[in-house]
């Protein structure tokens, strides 16, 4: 009896946590003073963003490369043996900056989830900031993949 009722609490709180996130334009702003490297990427910048997941039953590395050349924004999915590359149209970089900006607006005061999300973002090989998510109710970086990757 004791275990059914520990079962249906956690249950009940694992539930509250595991919404489904949308990637929408329009649902996130930036906060004040915030600095953005994907709105602020100039010619000849180069930035990284390593993604690294850890949890109970997965461990997982990768890394994404956005170099702005010539114009050209050109990312490239680094990972295991994979190399992908694309380049990334001037209407699709607003979704660059959605993801990041839902990144940085992610709330990790909800915990109940075993995995963390680091998101490890290095601009020219010298500015680097963590930002990690903990929540297991944010897919951004999924569907990044997916949009660009597929």
């Amino acid at each position: 009896m004791k275990f059914l009722l520990l079962f249906s609490i956690l249950l009940s709180y694992t539930n509250i946590y595991y919404a489904p996130a949308s990637f929408d334009l329009k649902t996130i702003k930036a906060q004040e003073n915030q600095y953005l490297f994907l709105k602020n990427l100039k010619e000849g910048d180069q930035l990284s963003i390593t993604f690294q997941s850890y949890g109970c039953f997965n461990q997982h590395s990768e890394t994404l490369e956005f170099k702005y050349l010539d114009e050209t924004l050109i990312a490239t999915l680094l990972s295991n043996d994979i190399k992908k590359s694309t380049i990334i149209k001037p209407t699709e970089i607003d979704y660059l900056i959605e993801f990041e900006t839902q990144l940085i607006n992610i709330n990790n005061t909800k915990r109940g989830c075993t995995t963390v999300n680091s998101f490890t973002f290095k601009l020219n090989n010298d500015k680097s900031i963590v930002r990690k998510d903990d929540t297991c109710n944010w897919n951004g970086y999924k569907l990044l993949k997916e949009k660009f990757f597929k």
